[in-house]
């Protein structure tokens, strides 16, 4: 603990206070800034503070979302009592005084914009707003800047409750559906063994299906995690034909390979080189499906590798060709000519690739060659695809 010269308790930032008038004064200065009208038109909550973290200037964006019609009662107020934190009152200071403060990412970015330097924070405020506590998730940055010879510091707010709570409610719905669609796959086993012949093929079906849908909804949930960069990718030593292999056997008995072939072309190098081999048949499993999807019954899909130098090229091809309007959108990630609700197919092939396999994608199609997506990605472990975790080779 310290105490300030105005003699205000403080177990962490400063709690001295401009008054009343020096509030106003500061508040009139940026009225006249040239920058208003643009940091209005900003959605983003962008507030001014002073040099005490009191607020001195706002946009239209804080107005809005606290249902305010103008500055004047919230002006002189700190960020925590503006928005109702539960703890702004803890100390006799105010925000950013009590113990609970140390641990605020807001004050920390204020503090360090007052120190002259740039700074970007995640804040979880608990609120009490209108009598009723409710969480919030924010994304806070700030920095200092000058204007008619006067020192502020820019504080902007990015409300990240809803993907927080989104992206937590995800974690919670694949762990419980996994163990569940697990837990029937396992059962589903047991009755594929244990079925009399005449039941044989049926339960190899469901058995099939069961173990069909828990790699969907594992492939869903790396997907979500490698959006939000908490994919941790994991390489070992893989070989090309036998990549070719398992995506060839997956996806031979699969619903969309009904009536249709799919064929490794005899030319596909074999090659030892570093990859995760979950993505990687992920990616390829997703250009497979998107062929098969494309070729009429008794049509061919056909696969293969290559090797240029220390890359290596996979490839799925497929006879027809793509409209020229689907081209210019492919690997966009809500696109898709299969319907609405779609479009994650080409977008996780482009991501996966390209963001933790350290390769590249990309596609041809016209009406003489039919379409060819590949993926070129290195023989040896990237340095720079995305956190990488290295396991022993298999």
């Amino acid at each position: 603990m310290r105490t300030d010269d105005d003699h205000i308790n403080t177990f962490f930032a400063p709690a001295q206070r401009a008054d009343q008038d020096e509030i106003r004064r500061q508040h009139q200065i940026l009225v006249r800034s040239p920058c208003r009208g643009m940091v209005d038109s900003v959605p983003t909550i962008i507030m001014v503070l002073n040099q005490n973290r009191q607020l001195v200037f706002a946009n239209k964006a804080l107005l809005a979302f606290l249902g305010l019609d103008g500055l004047s009662s919230i002006l002189g107020l700190r960020p925590g009592e503006i928005f109702g934190c539960v703890h702004c009152k803890d100390a006799p200071g105010g925000c950013g005084t009590s113990r609970f403060c140390s641990k605020c990412g807001a004050v920390k970015t204020i503090l360090a914009g007052i120190a002259g330097q740039e700074s970007t924070n995640e804040c979880h405020l608990l609120c009490k707003r209108n009598g009723v506590v409710q969480a919030m998730d924010l994304l806070v940055s700030g920095a200092a800047f000058e204007f008619e010879s006067e020192q502020f510091n820019a504080f902007s707010i990015v409300d990240m409750s809803h993907e927080k709570r989104r992206r937590a409610l995800e974690r919670v719905f694949f762990h419980d559906i996994l163990n569940l669609a697990g837990g029937i796959r396992g059962l589903a086993e047991v009755v594929r063994d244990e079925a009399p012949e005449s039941l044989k093929e049926e339960a190899r079906v469901l058995h099939r299906g069961l173990a069909d849908l828990v790699e969907e909804i594992l492939s869903q949930k790396d997907l979500a995690a490698a959006e939000e960069n908490e994919l941790i990718p994991e390489f070992a030593g893989l070989g090309s034909l036998g990549v070719l292999d398992r995506v060839l056997r997956t996806y031979s008995r699969h619903e969309l390979a009904r009536g249709k072939s799919i064929l490794v072309d005899p030319a596909a190098v074999d090659v030892r080189f570093s990859s995760d081999a979950k993505l990687i048949g992920r990616v390829l499993g997703n250009m497979v499906k998107n062929a098969l999807e494309a070729t009429e019954l008794g049509g061919e899909v056909g696969m293969g590798c290559d090797r240029d130098g220390e890359k290596l090229t996979f490839w799925v091809q497929n006879p027809g060709a793509m409209d020229k309007d689907v081209q210019l959108q492919i690997f966009n990630r809500s696109f898709s000519t299969k319907g609405r609700r779609r479009g994650l197919g080409t977008y996780s092939i482009k991501l996966l690739t390209e963001r933790y396999l350290g390769g590249e994608v990309g596609f041809s199609s016209n009406e003489r060659e039919g379409t060819r997506f590949w993926m070129t990605v290195p023989l040896k472990v990237p340095a720079a695809a995305g956190p990488v975790a290295t396991i022993s080779n298999q």
